[in-house]
């Protein structure tokens, strides 16, 4: 099994804007998936790649980018998933999965299938038991509240153009994941602390 590691976060696509209208200057990542291929996105938690990329989400958000180095942070990234756009686990035995006619359909090896994922994710649909994806492994309603917040769009029923920018896009996901923890838990080492106390995850 072989991993690509691709730094994205580099490319002259993904420069920071100066306000918050970051995804008005931001195209999602295109990637080419050959049958077959396993060329996907990996920010290993500690690593050089993953720190510059939180810091990245940080600095958008208004975070402290002590966040990106947080060991609360690594360690959640570590359990829940550090592989951009990567499906959940229950989309091995999912309907989608059943459909590509693919064993495990998160494995890294199946890559070149993830946009599926993702389409069904835009379009808002339920294809698995959880519909958990990328970075941190957010489920579809908290990644919709934040593209709400993020963007200002108050009760927008029509995301999918958001959503589009978001599955994949790992400074949007690394976005997504900060935001989330800031709001249910406040800093990454609470939600560390917390870490399936509660429930299954964060």
């Amino acid at each position: 099994m072989k991993y690509f590691l691709v730094i994205t976060i580099l490319c002259p696509s993904l420069i920071l804007a100066n306000d918050l209208s970051l995804m008005n200057v931001i195209a999602a990542p295109t990637y080419t998936y050959p049958a077959g291929s396993s060329e996907i996105e990996v920010f290993k938690p500690g690593s050089k790649e993953q720190i510059e990329l939180f810091e990245m989400a940080a600095n958008e958000l208004g975070l402290p980018d002590a966040w990106a180095h947080s060991k609360g942070l690594q360690s959640i990234l570590e359990k829940e998933g550090y592989t951009v756009g990567q499906p959940n686990y229950t989309y091995d035995n999912g309907s989608l999965a059943r459909e590509l006619g693919v064993d495990r359909l998160s494995s890294p090896r199946n890559g070149a299938h993830w946009p599926k994922v993702w389409e069904s994710l835009i379009k808002g649909q339920i294809r698995a038991k959880s519909t958990a994806c990328g970075l941190g492994q957010l489920i579809n309603l908290n990644v919709d509240a934040f593209l709400q917040e993020y963007h200002q769009l108050g009760k927008s029923k029509d995301l999918a153009p958001y959503r589009r920018k978001y599955y994949g896009n790992p400074l949007m996901e690394a976005c997504g994941m900060l935001w989330y923890i800031k709001g249910r838990y406040g800093t990454p080492t609470k939600a560390w602390k917390q870490y399936r106390t509660k429930f299954n995850g964060y």
